[in-house]
């Protein structure tokens, strides 16, 4: 087997293919700066099928990466869970004397709560390169935004669902209730019910899109009042959160040791990932975000979540 590696230029890759396939069973472009995990397994299983001797050990090392491969998604899955409940859980509170006092805390408790949320998905960022043995890769990616409405706001839209995509999936969420509802009712209005529910569901989405958390005065039992920002009930938020991590993920996989540079994360897909789901898989996925942007518990997050981090593709640079 002869390898072409092109490191600066692959003018004349064509003319060494065809002068190399006179002499080799297999000629194959391989550049170790660029080829990811697949490009690599290519490589190996041709290389099995040249040299028969060597397939039981080549085979070994193959499996082990593709386990290798299903851990770090296992592992990516539970990170991302535990990212998603910290975030849309978040919260800061302050206790004062006087609803005064309480009202002046608002810039502060603003700054400080959006200052810690970013540090939150950095730190799960952070965790993540660690999952694919990069522990001093400096990346980039544009900050979490924190002003505007999120369907006005470019880097939300990107990162994120659109008002039309978010409204269809919370449709999704929202028909699921609707027939938990008519089944304890003996299903007198199945198809009424499901459907009111999926209105109410797409409907609450749009109500106060503009903000991802408010800020809240409220009095105390016992006298005093406290300040409060946060959670975020955003209905794209965790979409957002998570479109960002599936971003890193797919740099992080199309990525080699070998390259030093910085890593820029592209503009995620996240409609498209959702759209490669089942229908039951859709379904799970948005029932779960649902509940996690109105502060409820989702039982088993990271399975709802998996087939999500499963489909995220990995490109095969030459």
């Amino acid at each position: 087997m002869a390898l072409i590696n092109p490191i600066e230029s692959g003018d004349h890759i064509e003319t060494w293919q065809q002068a190399l396939s006179q002499f080799f069973k297999v000629v194959r472009v391989f550049n170790p700066m660029l080829a990811n995990r697949l490009r690599s397994d290519e490589i190996l299983e041709a290389l099995s099928v040249i040299a028969p001797e060597w397939r039981t050990r080549i085979d070994l090392v193959r499996i082990n990466y593709a386990q290798q491969d299903r851990r770090r998604i296992a592992d990516a899955g539970q990170l991302l869970a535990e990212s998603l409940e910290r975030l849309c859980y978040y919260q800061l509170n302050q206790q004062t004397l006087s609803k005064s006092q309480a009202e002046k805390l608002k810039p502060v408790l603003k700054a400080r709560y959006f200052a810690e949320m970013r540090a939150i998905e950095s730190a799960a960022h952070s965790r993540l390169k660690e999952l694919f043995d990069y522990r001093h890769l400096n990346s980039e990616i544009a900050d979490l935004p924190i002003e505007g409405d999120l369907f006005d706001t470019e880097k939300w839209v990107v990162w994120g669902l659109d008002r039309k995509q978010l409204a269809l999936t919370a449709g999704i969420a929202g028909a699921g209730t609707g027939a938990i509802v008519d089944a304890a009712t003996a299903g007198t209005s199945l198809l009424l019910g499901a459907t009111t529910g999926a209105l109410l569901a797409g409907g609450s989405a749009w109500f106060g899109a503009d903000k991802i958390a408010n800020f809240k005065v409220m009095g105390l039992p016992l006298g005093g009042f406290e300040a409060r920002q946060g959670p975020s009930a955003n209905r794209n938020f965790p979409y957002v959160i998570a479109g960002r991590f599936l971003g890193l993920v797919e740099a992080l996989q199309n990525r080699t040791h070998a390259q030093r540079g910085l890593l820029t994360i592209a503009d995620a897909t996240l409609q498209d990932k959702i759209d490669a789901l089942g229908s039951r898989q859709r379904k799970a996925l948005a029932a779960a975000l649902h509940r996690l942007s109105s502060q409820k518990v989702v039982d088993d997050l990271p399975n709802a979540l998996g087939p999500l981090l499963a489909e995220t593709p990995q490109t095969t640079p030459q």
